[in-house]
């Protein structure tokens, strides 16, 4: 993430963190801001393992 266009970027990765009933809202919202400047990724549940597969941090 930037402060503006010409800034160097100051973050790297965030984590946002929203009701489930918000999840998909929040995903929509930085796929309308930033486009394909980054690939968000939404979890909403789902066990341990469910997790660490989509983060791709299986043991």
């Amino acid at each position: 993430l930037r402060q503006s266009p010409e800034c160097k970027p100051e973050i790297d990765k965030a984590v946002v963190v929203s009701p489930s009933s918000l999840v998909k809202n929040w995903y929509n919202e930085v796929g309308k801001w930033l486009g394909g400047r980054i690939q968000p990724l939404a979890i909403d549940g789902g066990s341990k393992d469910e997790i660490d597969q989509k983060l791709g941090t299986e043991p």
